[in-house]
């Protein structure tokens, strides 16, 4: 199974049926704000903008993937990480404080990244420009705890597919 923050995290909301359609591959409902913040992603991207303080050492829109055991690999996009610095930092594009977001994506991402020391929620305007931080540091006791939340939310949804209970229209 190829799982993700994305999917996981609606596991821990109670939205089943949503985690397996994005684990099928089925796209939900994507709101103008979604769309728009998708859009400035892309132009931070393909132009290589650079929004903060950071090393020459850079992967813009980081896909990797990681194989935590048999059958499950763990994958994902860093918006940005910074190799020279060891920082991983996430775009959002949001009206939200960044404080309300949850730390346990940059404690998955850094699975993904072992390497890095940081992570950070970064949110953005349409220009981009960076208008509020909020990092944490990341380490082995991070990474162990994202570990447990991967396992126990994926262990859910497996069972939840198991058990044929999702919607049978998919």
């Amino acid at each position: 199974m190829r799982i993700s923050y994305s999917i996981l995290k609606k596991v821990v909301d109670g939205d089943l049926e949503g985690a397996y359609q994005s684990l099928m591959g089925i796209e939900g409902i994507v709101s103008e704000k979604m769309l728009e913040g998708k859009n400035l992603h892309k132009r931070i991207e393909e132009k290589k903008l650079i929004l903060l303080p950071v090393s020459n050492d850079l992967l813009f829109e980081d896909k990797v993937e990681v194989k935590l055991d048999k059958d499950l690999v763990l994958v994902g996009v860093i918006d940005l990480y910074d190799r020279g610095n060891q920082i991983i930092y996430d775009w959002k594009y949001t009206s939200r404080k960044i404080i309300d977001y949850d730390e346990m994506q940059l404690f998955v991402y850094s699975i993904l990244r072992p390497k890095a020391r940081l992570g950070a929620l970064a949110k953005i305007d349409k220009e981009p420009k960076v208008k509020e931080m909020y990092g944490k540091e990341l380490n082995d006791r991070t990474r162990k705890k994202a570990t447990e939340w991967i396992i126990r939310n994926s262990n859910i949804l497996k069972e939840y597919i198991k058990n044929g209970q999702q919607d049978s229209n998919f």
